[in-house]
């Protein structure tokens, strides 16, 4: 074979080999698809409920969230791998009152949250709003009073306006509102100084926007919005200290005069807490009042919250 030819040969090798390489990724790309295709159909195979446990309740309650009581009596959640996320908590959240929940990760304080907006249902004991158990009110008219602050806000592609008031069509948005909310929420002026300003286009994961920003940007939601129950799962999480004080002015101001539950790792949110619940091991230990809290766990102002280690095991929340 000369050595023209063995060069040729060379040349001609990856095209002849091109379609079996193509159809190995292929093969791949399929399995993947089936996998992914039968965890959709899984996904919508699930029935909507209408009504918090999805029993058949024809005539769901009516509530108004501005002045309701919140209890959990004897609430119990087991998981069927045997994990324990809460065990016979009794609490009690009132109107108007910011309730911070404390200690140690994987003691059930999410778990609380997912009660309330209807994620997870009691195992034992019930969710009380108002005399009324929250199974017997529709879930749809009970989280149209319910705003979530999570950690990590999620932000959608399409511009800062729609991404604050939440409309995603042509439905209209009240535009002294979402400039008075992004105000409240310390953004305007970073909203303003950006070329295309609140038609700004963002990508999913806040393209041009700094995590405290990105926080902000959740928290304008919050004040358009303007719901009466305030969720909130600690917003100054993973901030610097002086996103931390700018989100945490802002809280103060969301909070003030509306019914809030927060679970609180960081010191800056508890300064405007009414009460402070400590859950550790699927159980309330104590409930006292925020000062009283502040002034036994003095370090709490200054470092992020945590109980000892004799109070709880470490791990990630249930």
């Amino acid at each position: 074979l000369s050595f023209f030819n063995g060069f040729f040969v060379l040349l001609l090798a990856p095209e002849f080999y091109l379609p079996l390489r193509t159809l190995g990724s292929a093969y791949h790309a399929r399995m993947e698809a089936i996998g992914a295709g039968e965890r959709v159909v899984a996904l919508l195979s699930v029935k909507p409920v209408g009504v918090a446990s999805g029993t058949t309740n024809t005539n769901p309650v009516a509530i108004d969230g501005r002045n309701c009581h919140i209890q959990l009596e004897g609430v119990s959640v087991a998981f069927p791998d045997g994990r324990v996320g809460l065990r016979g908590v009794d609490l009690e959240i009132v109107p108007g009152e910011t309730l911070a929940l404390v200690g140690a990760s994987g003691g059930g304080k999410s778990m609380v949250l997912n009660l309330l907006l209807g994620f997870v249902t009691p195992t034992q004991g019930r969710v009380v709003i108002d005399d009324a158990a929250l199974e017997d009110i529709r879930l749809s008219h009970w989280r149209e009073q319910i705003t979530y602050l999570p950690q990590r806000p999620h932000v959608f592609d399409a511009t800062i306006r729609s991404n604050i008031a939440m409309r995603f069509d042509d439905g209209p948005i009240d535009e002294d509102r979402l400039l008075d909310a992004a105000k409240r929420a310390h953004i305007d002026q970073v909203i303003s100084a950006l070329p295309e300003g609140y038609d700004t286009r963002l990508g999913e994961r806040g393209y041009g926007l700094s995590g405290g920003e990105v926080q902000r940007l959740a928290l304008a939601r919050a004040f358009y919005r303007d719901t009466p129950i305030i969720l909130i799962d600690e917003a100054t999480a993973h901030l610097d200290s002086e996103s931390e004080a700018i989100v945490a002015t802002g809280l103060e101001d969301l909070v003030a005069h509306r019914t809030c539950v927060m679970i609180a790792h960081r010191s800056a949110t508890l300064i405007f807490a009414d009460r402070v619940a400590v859950i550790d091991d699927g159980t309330v230990r104590e409930i006292t009042s925020a000062d009283d809290w502040v002034a036994a766990n003095p370090t709490a102002l200054v470092e992020p919250l945590s109980l000892s280690p004799s109070t709880g095991p470490e791990g990630g929340e249930p």
